[in-house]
């Protein structure tokens, strides 16, 4: 059966997560206190919460959780107070000492990855802080929906599906969501324009250049109409390239002119949806 683009994408996606879990788990966080780190980062980021809540944040069963939470009370990492909101319930928060150890873990695993990255290339760094910086939002989407849907389950057990869930930050239709995807168009546009041989690859970058981005459509000025009609016979591979480096959609066409005279000619991106 021949594999759809949607598939190839999502398979694309699931490698690239699964590259960066194995770069995470295996060579920057502790592993024998992964579970325990996660908890931590949590409760420092969001506050009290109830154990069920902290369980779906860190991807494991409420009973794991409780067991979890049981041995971090022991050493003083978190304590249990009362629910306001209910005074049968209790909510786990973080002590001083637990925040005190978050800060060393973080320090020691940006240590770690600070030492990864000096083997790195100026502009491979470079490439990569931009990648994250679009990136980082939907997977951000990506950990709310995922949370918000295991607790949903653990809410539900019958429950087997849960409607897609979009986090507050990202309402369609709102002025956060709109804010979201200027700043995600302005990073990807500076990664096309500031990072171009790194994009399209030095022997492209040595004979055009991109211009502007205006509305989706992306100016090249070649150096000569050679080159222009060469870049238009490859025009598909150009638009997957730049699809792989700032996502699909960012950039819905190209205009491709050279410094000779002659008619610019826009070429459409390839529907990919």
């Amino acid at each position: 059966m021949k594999q759809s683009v949607r598939d190839v994408s999502h398979d694309d996606v699931a490698e690239g997560l699964e590259q960066a879990a194995i770069l995470l788990v295996r060579h920057i966080y502790d592993r024998a206190a992964l579970s325990a780190s996660m908890a931590l980062g949590t409760l420092h980021r969001e506050g009290p919460v109830r154990v069920t809540a902290l369980a779906a944040a860190s991807g494991i069963g409420q009973p794991s959780m409780t067991e979890l939470v049981n041995r971090l009370q022991r050493v003083g990492l978190v304590t249990r107070v009362e629910d306001p909101r209910d005074g049968r319930a209790a909510l786990i928060t973080i002590t001083n000492a637990g925040r005190a150890l978050l800060d060393d873990r973080r320090r020691e695993r940006r240590q770690r990855l600070a030492e990864l990255l000096a083997a790195l290339t100026p502009q491979d760094e470079a490439t990569l802080t931009l990648a994250m910086h679009v990136a980082l939002p939907v997977i951000q989407e990506l950990i709310h929906n995922a949370q918000q849907s295991r607790t949903q389950t653990d809410d539900n057990p019958r429950q087997t599906t849960t409607p897609r869930s979009t986090s507050p930050r990202y309402k369609p239709g709102t002025a956060d969501s709109t804010n979201a995807h200027t700043d995600r168009t302005e990073v990807a546009e500076g990664t096309v324009l500031g990072y171009w041989s790194s994009v399209m690859g030095q022997q492209i970058a040595d004979h055009a250049t991109a211009t502007a981005l205006n509305d989706g459509v992306l100016s090249v000025v070649a150096e000569s109409t050679a080159w222009a009609t060469q870049l238009r016979m490859i025009q598909a591979e150009l638009l997957a390239k730049i699809a792989a480096a700032v996502g699909n959609g960012v950039v819905t066409s190209l205009k491709i002119s050279s410094f000779e005279p002659g008619p610019p000619s826009i070429t459409p991106a390839i529907n990919n949806s």
